[in-house]
C-alpha cells in the first residue's frame, strides 16, 4: 500500500514539474534566436569607398608627346556631376613632327592665306610643324570639361564629358634669304604662331584609390586652326616673302588622353 502511494506521488510531481522544464527550455531557446537575429543584423559591412575628398589634381604623362604639358584640376559638384579645369604649356609637336617630315606637300600648302602671293609664287618654306629649321617656344593650352558620371557617383566609374580646348602653339625659323646659287633659310628670324580650337566629346574611366587616381579617355569633335606663317620664295617676277595669316578648314579631330591624379 506505501509502495503504490509512494508510486503515484512521484508520477505526480514528475507531471508537475514537466511543463516548467519544457517552458524554460523554450525561453532558453527563444533568447538564443533573439540575439543570433540582433547579431546578424550588426554586422553588416559598409561597402568600401576609395574616394578622399571632392578634388583631384592631374597631370598627363603623354601630353609632351601632343607638343602639351597640362595640370587639370576637377572638382566634384553633386553625385553625377563634376567640372575639370586644364591649363599648361605648349612645346614642339612630336607627333606632327613625324607627320610633317613624312608628308610629300610643299610648304603651306595645305593653309588658305589672309594675303594673296603674287603670280607664280611657290613658297620654299617648310611645313609649319618641320622642324629641320623651325624652332618651337612656348606657348599655352587652356580647356573646361563639364562632366556626367553614369556608373557610379562622381568622380569614380565611367563619364561623357564636353571639352572646350584651345591651345596656342609658337615658333621661330629663319629667313630665306635670295642667293645666286639657290635660296637659303640664313636670314633673320621671324616668328609664327598657330591656334588650335577643339570641341570634343569624351567619353573614359577614372579610378580612385588611397589618395591617387587613374584615368583615361577617348575623344572625337571639331578642330578650328588659324593662325600666322611665314612664306617666302620667288615668283614671276621678284622674290617674294609675307608673314601671312591663315586658316584651315574645320575638320575631325581624334583625341586620346591619360592622366595621373592625386585627391585632395
Amino acid at each position: 500500500m506505501i509502495k503504490k502511494t509512494l508510486s503515484t506521488l512521484s508520477i505526480a510531481i514528475i507531471y508537475l514539474i514537466s511543463p516548467v522544464t519544457a517552458q524554460t527550455r523554450q525561453g532558453t531557446n527563444d533568447t538564443t534566436k533573439t540575439v543570433i537575429i540582433f547579431n546578424n543584423g550588426s554586422s553588416s559591412i559598409p561597402k568600401k569607398s576609395y574616394s578622399q575628398g571632392d578634388n583631384i589634381v592631374k597631370i598627363d604623362p603623354i601630353g609632351f608627346v601632343f607638343g602639351k604639358i597640362p595640370v587639370s584640376y576637377e572638382r566634384r559638384l553633386s553625385d553625377l556631376f563634376s567640372v575639370q579645369l586644364s591649363a599648361g604649356i605648349t612645346s614642339k609637336n612630336y607627333l606632327r613632327s613625324v607627320w610633317e617630315e613624312g608628308s610629300t606637300e610643299p610648304g603651306g600648302s595645305n593653309y588658305t592665306y589672309n594675303d594673296e602671293a603674287p603670280a607664280g609664287f611657290e613658297d620654299e618654306t617648310d611645313g609649319l610643324y618641320n622642324f629641320d629649321h623651325r624652332t618651337a617656344s612656348l606657348g599655352y593650352t587652356i580647356g573646361l570639361q563639364p562632366r556626367v558620371y553614369i556608373s557610379e557617383e562622381a568622380l569614380e566609374g565611367s563619364f561623357f564629358g564636353l571639352g572646350l580646348n584651345m591651345s596656342r602653339f609658337n615658333f621661330s625659323t629663319p629667313g630665306l634669304v635670295k642667293n645666286a646659287s639657290g635660296n637659303t633659310l640664313t636670314g633673320p628670324i621671324k616668328n609664327e604662331y598657330e591656334n588650335v580650337k577643339d570641341v570634343t566629346v569624351y567619353f573614359g574611366w577614372q579610378r580612385l584609390y588611397d589618395r591617387l587616381s587613374l584615368e583615361y579617355s577617348m575623344g572625337i569633335g571639331l578642330r578650328k586652326v588659324d593662325g600666322v606663317k611665314y612664306r617666302a620664295g620667288s615668283s614671276n617676277s621678284s622674290f617674294y616673302e609675307s608673314l601671312s595669316g591663315y586658316s584651315k578648314k574645320t575638320g575631325v579631330n581624334l583625341e586620346i588622353s591619360f592622366k595621373l591624379g592625386f585627391q585632395l
